[in-house]
């Protein structure tokens, strides 16, 4: 069933001249006819045991999302649905694939479950990579961040899922320049030619100094005295970013600075007026108004 569903994907893309043997693209709502042939009808017990089978039905499941996520897009999530879900289902398949290879090792074959295991991680990495890309896609960075720590799981030097945490890091709302910085340096050891990568590294780079930029304006407003300072931030906030919406620590110093004057301008009115009771006909001192407090 999921050999014909992927037939029927492909045939929907393309259609197939008999005469000259050119492909062409089929326009939209065109009715295609296809020819189906039933190669071989599967135990429901072989696909328990079969490890190549299961590796094909995953595989299938993997083609079949990226057909959801390349043609079936759209503002009500239903692309996004479909291909989450069959990515998921492949993911899970392989995941429990591995789990059981691991546990036979010692008794099969150990080539023939390298060989295996391989074609299984191979899979799995590719769908964990593919989820992330979707959740990249609907704006969910924290979701894409976790799916692309998965895959560094299983492959610490995967460029892909590097560029795509670090992706995600720059537009999360609540990401940081360090976890951002963190991928884009590991994926620049790794492949330091990449395009890719080097687009985020110019990327990271425009928001860090724009970010000092906005920082060091506020700050200059704070010193002037220009009154309150709203910064607005609408494409990443850091730490940093999330600390200037508190209360400046030159707020808690001015308003120190305040009640210390206030309370020795109180004790200096109060001794004034203990002297004045015991000095007879005793008035305030003009003289006195030219003191600093």
């Amino acid at each position: 069933a999921a050999a014909a569903a992927a037939a029927a994907a492909a045939a929907a893309d393309t259609a197939s001249n008999s005469t000259t043997g050119v492909t062409k693209d089929l326009p939209p709502n065109s009715d295609v006819v296809l020819d189906v042939c039933v190669r071989d009808i599967i135990p429901s017990r072989r696909l328990l045991e079969d490890d190549d089978l299961k590796i094909q039905l995953a595989s299938s499941k993997k083609q079949l999302g990226n057909e959801c996520y390349q043609y079936e897009w759209d503002d009500h999530g239903m692309g996004k649905g479909r291909a989450l879900k069959l990515y998921g289902k492949a993911r899970d398949s392989m995941m429990d694939l591995l789990s059981e290879i691991e546990t036979r090792q010692e008794k099969d074959d150990a080539a023939e479950l390298t060989g295996a295991k391989q074609k299984a991680a191979s899979i799995l990495i590719d769908c964990l990579n593919n989820i992330s890309a979707v959740h990249l896609k609907a704006k969910a960075y924290g979701k894409a961040k976790d799916s692309a720590a998965t895959v560094l799981q299983y492959d610490p030097n995967n460029i892909k899922a590097l560029c795509r945490a670090a992706r995600a890091a720059i537009f999360d709302p609540n990401g940081t320049f360090e976890e951002c910085e963190m991928a884009i340096a590991a994926a620049e050891e790794i492949d330091g030619e990449n395009a890719d990568v080097k687009r985020l590294r110019v990327e990271l780079d425009r928001r860090k100094k724009q970010h000092k930029k906005r920082e060091k304006a506020m700050y200059s407003k704070m010193m002037a005295g220009g009154g309150d300072v709203h910064v607005h931030e609408q494409q990443m906030q850091t730490p940093q970013q999330m600390d200037n919406k508190k209360p400046s620590a030159y707020l808690y110093l001015f308003a120190s600075l305040f009640v210390t004057l206030g309370s020795l301008l109180l004790f200096e009115l109060v001794a004034r007026a203990n002297n004045n009771d015991k000095e007879e006909g005793g008035g305030v001192d003009g003289s006195n108004s030219d003191q600093d407090l």
